[in-house]
């Protein structure tokens, strides 16, 4: 019953305080609910004033800040220790090695000598021995005057070292004339190469004609040669009517 436990409350309070009880006949008494005012008791038991509670505002709610306090570690001091001195142990151990057996070394094998390049010819044939027949007399021009002969035999010896005559020739012709007839000589049996050369009618005054020859060959390698002039006096014939 909430009656009956505030006036439980108010008698407890009073005799802790030294007041008197409240009338037991059911007198009113403070409510808990209200604030006290002691007064020190001077003789006469204290007068209790009753005021009414006062109205609690709500403050702002404070949130307590705490900033951790951080101690560093103390590092700690290298205590040096003493120095171990190792003697490193070394057992050698004997390894029994065998001699190894010389290898023979190879026997060098010659290279073949290459075979030298040839030499590229450069030599000229060589021409000798030049000879005309009849040496003496008179040739004439043309037939009908008498029995002079009327053709020159010319020959020459010609020789190469490479054995071979590619080309030969005698070149001819009169000394008043300016350009040079030729014919291929033929190797004979006297080991000469022979031309007969048959002059051509003779058309100047002046009764005779210096006839000029020369021999010209060549080898295979294309090698020539050119030998000296000959010359030889040919008549020029007149022959009689009959």
């Amino acid at each position: 019953d909430e009656d009956v436990d505030l006036q439980d409350l108010n008698i407890l309070l009073r005799f802790h305080v030294g007041l008197p009880n409240p009338d037991p006949s059911g007198g009113s008494c403070p409510e808990i609910g209200s604030e006290f005012t002691l007064e020190p008791i001077t003789g006469t038991s204290p007068t209790v004033t009753a005021t009414e509670p006062a109205t609690a505002t709500a403050g702002p709610t404070v949130t307590p800040t705490v900033t951790p306090t951080v101690t560093p570690l103390s590092t700690p001091s290298a205590t040096p220790v003493g120095t171990a001195t190792v003697t490193p142990v070394v057992t050698a151990t004997a390894v029994a090695t065998s001699t190894p057996t010389p290898t023979a070394s190879p026997t060098p094998t010659s290279s073949p000598t290459p075979s030298p390049s040839p030499t590229p010819d450069a030599i000229p044939p060589t021409i000798t021995n030049i000879s005309h027949t009849p040496a003496t007399g008179d040739v004439n021009d043309q037939p009908g005057c008498g029995t002079d002969p009327t053709t020159l035999n010319v020959s020459a010896n010609i020789s190469d070292n490479s054995g071979v005559i590619a080309q030969r020739r005698v070149y001819w012709k009169y000394a008043y004339q300016n350009t040079f007839g030729y014919g291929i000589p033929t190797f004979g049996h006297d080991g000469k190469y022979h031309l007969i050369i048959d002059p051509p009618e003779i058309t100047i005054a002046g009764g005779s004609a210096t006839l000029q020859y020369f021999f010209w060959a060549q080898d295979g390698s294309g090698n020539a040669t050119t030998s000296t002039t000959r010359t030889r006096v040919i008549d020029d014939c007149l022959p009689i009517d009959s």
